[in-house]
């Protein structure tokens, strides 16, 4: 899939297994014109591998929204990552949205209520 995605999206937990899943191998079958997006958990990129793919041209672009090193400040990252104009950065943010905030703050309170009125716990909601 790698060798033929436009983008390529990550969306899993960081694990012995998935840490450092996409590095020099990985960029290295890539194509140039495409775009990584970390959505997951820091260090499932090899950052330096990303860094090295990112100023050769090996691949075009990434966004990230999770970093080894959170935030991301420029006292670590204002040499490399910060740095390229082909990168995005969000502060792990992405899903912090008015409207999930709220539905989060609504969950909480309906599983809170259903405990305290001995009612089953949705795992939904857990």
């Amino acid at each position: 899939m790698l060798r033929i995605s436009d983008v390529v999206t990550l969306h899993v937990p960081l694990t012995s297994s998935t840490k450092g899943m996409i590095g020099t191998n990985e960029f290295g079958m890539m194509k140039k014109d495409s775009i990584l997006l970390n959505c997951a958990r820091g260090g499932i990129v090899d950052e330096q591998a990303l860094l090295v793919a990112l100023k050769s041209g090996m691949i075009f672009g990434a966004g990230l929204d999770a970093m080894d090193f959170e935030p991301p400040t420029t006292n670590i990252y204002g040499e490399t990552l910060l740095s390229c104009d082909n990168v995005v950065i969000t502060p792990h943010i992405g899903a912090s949205t008015v409207e999930n905030q709220s539905q989060s703050r609504m969950a909480a309170v309906e599983t809170l209520l259903n405990f305290l009125e001995g009612k089953t716990v949705s795992s939904r909601l857990v």
